[in-house]
């Protein structure tokens, strides 16, 4: 249930989106709301996302487990990569958030740019799917 305070929007996609996750959401279309998720696990779970190609950096996240650097990195990657597959079903804008996120971050060819353009897609379009992706991932690695 969305509770409103004060006169700030609840959710960056605005009433509309609200009620498009709600109904995708019960429908079952969705296993979690997307949106930021709050606390140190959503930034961990951000941090991993966005450092999927950092084994420096991603051996040192908190969603990372093992006894070596090289098992810290591949328990990470192994938990980003379930979460990718998981959470995303299999219409046609479901398969584009998978793909734009796999472009983005797990299969980087040439940046955000290059990215866009290869998936036909403008660049709003782009980094809109983007910011849902990885807000969906987010909520489901930080919980």
């Amino acid at each position: 249930m969305v509770v409103v305070t004060s006169r700030r929007r609840i959710r960056p996609t605005g009433l509309r989106g609200t009620q498009r996750d709600l109904v995708s959401h019960t429908a079952g279309r969705l296993a979690t709301l997307p949106g930021p998720a709050g606390g140190a696990g959503a930034e961990a779970a951000q941090n991993a996302i966005r450092d999927y190609q950092r084994p420096s950096r991603l051996q040192d996240n908190q969603l990372a487990v093992g006894s070596t650097p090289r098992e810290r990195v591949a328990s990470a990657r192994a938990l980003i990569d379930q979460a990718i597959d998981d959470l995303f079903g299999h219409t046609h804008e479901e398969q584009a958030l998978r793909a734009v996120l796999r472009a983005a971050y797990v299969e980087p060819n040439g940046g955000h740019e290059r990215a866009a353009y290869d998936l036909n897609m403008s660049r709003s379009t782009y980094f809109r799917k983007l910011r849902t992706a990885v807000d969906r991932v987010t909520n489901h690695l930080a919980q």
